[in-house]
């Protein structure tokens, strides 16, 4: 087995391991019995984590990168988990580091396409970066590497920089509805995905 492959198994395994279900200690207290005194003076005592981990599985019909339509009329599942510490949180200001896997899984198989190990793993993007933010704008800065398993794609990297504004409670008091708009400029590193390598 490759490096990549070892990589890419080890990465797939820690989105998996992140969806399992919760377990019985999680279980909501009971309506009848609440937490005594001292429980609740030491929840408010205990600092918040500074690190949060979250965890996603995603099924599409189509899957769309940058807008060009990568998986159409398919079976998409996406499993993903990202870890992130929180490395400044003063007031409205921020400043969070994070990392990940993102992975797509689709029952198309792409024209031309040669390997057989994962044969459905169409792709796997490991990615790290940093968050700033600022009362309602983030600016993200990710560098991404591309792979797919299956050989569907060459690898590439880029560099995506993400500005964004969080509108919840703008709209409506109880912030049940939000736009979220954001704006993104990539930059490939190595291996170009839509023009020539760089």
């Amino acid at each position: 087995m490759t490096t990549t492959a070892t990589v890419l198994s080890i990465s797939l395994l820690l989105a998996l391991v992140g969806a399992a279900p919760a377990l019985a200690q999680d279980a909501m207290p009971s309506q009848t019995q609440g937490p005594s005194q001292d429980a609740v003076t030491a929840q408010d005592a205990a600092p918040e984590s500074r690190f949060t981990l979250d965890v996603s599985v995603r099924y599409e019909s189509d899957y769309f990168f940058r807008g060009l339509a990568q998986r159409s009329d398919a079976f998409n599942v996406e499993p993903s988990a990202t870890l992130s510490y929180a490395l400044v949180r003063e007031g409205p200001v921020g400043v969070t580091l994070k990392a990940g896997v993102w992975n797509a899984f689709s029952d198309d198989r792409a024209d031309g396409a040669t390997s057989s190990f994962g044969e459905h793993w169409y792709e796997s993007d490991l990615f790290a970066g940093v968050s700033l933010s600022y009362e309602r704008f983030t600016l993200d800065a990710i560098y991404t590497w591309y792979l797919s398993p299956a050989s569907d794609f060459a690898s590439y990297e880029d560099v995506t920089f993400t500005l964004g504004y969080g509108d919840a409670g703008l709209w409506d008091e109880g912030e049940k509805f939000s736009l979220n708009p954001s704006a993104s400029l990539a930059f490939e590193t190595r291996g170009a995905a839509d023009g020539a390598d760089s």
